[in-house]
């Protein structure tokens, strides 16, 4: 899990943030502080990952903080005023986010963090545990039954019977996970079981009991063509 602290003098803004953090599997928030002198002390006695900071406040402004603790934690700025936006990006800030603040916008930043997805807990290889929707509920998932994984921007819909389950990951990350597996990249935003390949067509692929056509990309095609090589007859 990634720590992070949200550090704002108006203490709505700190529960809008408190809200968005807990929606974000792989954040735990470590504390909220009104006083970011509070602040630098808690993160210089112990680890912080990431610091949610507003910029314009009594005792020491976000930009002082940031001063302060230096490259000792990730910062993204969260506040009402544009004009520190140059600054605080030579002081390599992950991200300027402007109130009022989206959960979209919010979930773009985290995004830059390039934090470990903590989503998928492994357990035996014939299933997985995913953590889905906002309530984060775990949900297994028997890998036999997996038709196909698509990407859908910050989430990846893992599709059983049809029917999706979304996780908020990347598709990177679930094929690295997969890796033991027989699933095999065929398409920036596909992901397939190779065992459920039923007919190759140009350039699409038809799969044993799904309705859904998936293409094949040119750039993962030859790899799939080599991966099926020994499985090939042909005169």
């Amino acid at each position: 899990m990634t720590s992070c602290i949200v550090v704002d003098d108006e203490r709505p803004a700190i529960q809008l943030l408190e809200k968005y953090i807990g929606r974000i599997g792989e954040l735990k928030l470590s504390g909220s502080f009104t006083n970011p002198l509070d602040a630098v002390k808690f993160v210089q006695g112990q680890k912080v990952d990431v610091i949610f900071l507003d910029i314009n406040m009594d005792e020491l402004t976000g930009i002082e903080v940031m001063n302060i603790l230096g490259d000792k934690t990730k910062v993204i700025f969260c506040t009402a005023f544009s004009e520190f936006a140059v600054e605080s990006y030579e002081l390599n800030a992950v991200d300027y986010l402007m109130k009022p603040i989206s959960f979209a916008r919010f979930e773009r930043a985290v995004g830059r963090l390039n934090l470990k997805k903590e989503i998928i807990k492994r357990v035996p290889d014939d299933y997985i545990f995913v953590r889905a929707d906002q309530n984060r509920r775990m949900i297994r998932v028997d890998i036999r039954d997996i038709d196909f994984i698509e990407a859908r921007s910050n989430y990846i819909a893992i599709y059983k019977m049809s029917k999706p389950v979304l996780v908020y990951s990347s598709l990177k990350d679930i094929e690295d996970y997969l890796h033991d597996s027989n699933f095999i990249r065929v398409h920036k935003s596909y992901l397939v079981p190779e065992s459920r390949i039923q007919m190759i067509e140009s350039n699409t692929i038809i799969l044993k009991g799904c309705t859904k056509k998936i293409p094949v990309s040119k750039s993962y095609k030859e790899k799939l063509m080599e991966r099926l090589e020994g499985r090939t007859f042909s005169r």
